[in-house]
């Protein structure tokens, strides 16, 4: 491994962090936002004494930027803290150490400048090598009131989080919601996506016929995929065909030439499922599976929209879904496709 030097970025490097960054989260399947966030950061909240790139031969490979944060108590003061991200690295030079020196960089800079504590939210298996946490384990939660391995937090001071409860809250960049149609029309500034690769797929709704196969990608789903229920073969074939001869459940099936590629379950719900509006009809995706030969193709989005306009044309005004806690891939999808985050509840049950 060659050296990594790391420095504060320059105005000289913005466009090539821009660059960098959009490769490092280019994703086909969603519209790219953190290289518009990092544009924005620079103007406002991102904190240009922990703005950092790591270079290896003089080319830039990978870039990390703080930003301004709080701690929202009950009775409304606020306890500034340090919000970090994106973290990027250049695709090719994934798994290098890049992102862990940029990380253990940052931290010892953000301890010498005084800073009390980092609240962000990240990948959980990745970020607890430098010293995060669960937030949770802090009594701060994020702005909605929730906790999730994913939300995570470290002292910089110690006993600095002392005595302190609340909210997390952080820039308003962060927020997709808010920031979607400028970060594309920031997009446009920029080629074409680098990791796209153009494949033969096509969709149609599913009829009886595709039984067999939608039988067979949903046991095969069940048998790879984490967080996903056991179920028997002779369950998943009786659900499927109840499904397909449901006339208030559709099917999609997506095929690369004349190979299954996924499949999409929608139906109508008329009572409350924790949407926003208290009085159906809802759309509710209710299964979405992409065989791992196709996905971060556009598959699964594609999937979606046709739910989307399924559930439309009944006249639905909302479309939700659901995923357990701990699925941060279920997770990251929903956020990625347009969902946001409603409410968080765990089942329990005991003998009787």
């Amino acid at each position: 491994m060659k050296n990594i030097t790391i420095r504060l970025e320059q105005p000289k490097d913005y466009r090539a962090v821009e660059e960098l960054t959009r490769a490092a989260f280019n994703n086909p399947e969603r519209d790219p936002t953190e290289h518009h966030m990092v544009h924005k950061l620079r103007m406002k909240d991102g904190i240009m004494e922990l703005n950092f790139v790591a270079e290896m031969e003089g080319r830039i490979v990978g870039h990390i930027i703080y930003s301004h944060a709080h701690i929202l108590q009950s009775d409304g003061s606020e306890i500034a803290v340090l919000n970090f991200g994106p973290l990027s690295v250049c695709p090719k030079m994934q798994k290098n150490g890049i992102g862990s020196a940029l990380m253990k960089h940052s931290i010892e800079e953000a301890k010498q400048l005084g800073y009390g504590a980092i609240f962000f939210f990240g990948h959980p298996e990745y970020y607890p090598r430098f010293g995060f946490a669960e937030a949770k384990d802090f009594d701060i939660t994020d702005c909605n009131g929730h906790n999730y391995p994913a939300f995570m937090g470290m002292e910089l001071k110690e006993n600095f989080l002392n005595n302190v409860t609340g909210k997390f809250i952080e820039a308003d960049i962060y927020n997709d919601d808010l920031n979607r149609e400028q970060a594309k029309a920031f997009d446009r500034q920029f080629c074409t996506r680098l990791k796209e690769v153009t494949m033969d797929i096509s969709y149609r709704k599913a009829n009886i016929d595709d039984l067999m196969i939608i039988t067979e990608l949903w046991d095969y789903m069940c048998k790879t995929e984490e967080n996903c229920g056991k179920d028997e073969y002779t369950e998943i074939l009786n659900m499927t065909r109840e499904v397909l001869t449901n006339p208030e459940r559709t099917m999609f099936i997506a095929f690369c030439g004349d190979k299954p590629a996924g499949f999409s379950h929608v139906y109508i719900r008329n009572e409350w499922c924790w949407t926003e509006h208290e009085n159906g009809p809802f759309g509710y995706l209710d299964t979405i599976y992409v065989h791992p030969d196709y996905r971060k193709k556009g598959v699964a989005q594609a999937l979606v929209k046709l739910c989307e306009d399924w559930s439309r044309e009944r006249g639905c005004v909302e479309f939700a879904s659901d995923c357990d806690c701990d699925n941060m891939g279920s997770l990251a999808f929903h956020l990625g496709s347009g969902f946001k985050e409603l409410h968080r509840i765990i089942h329990f049950s005991k003998k009787l």
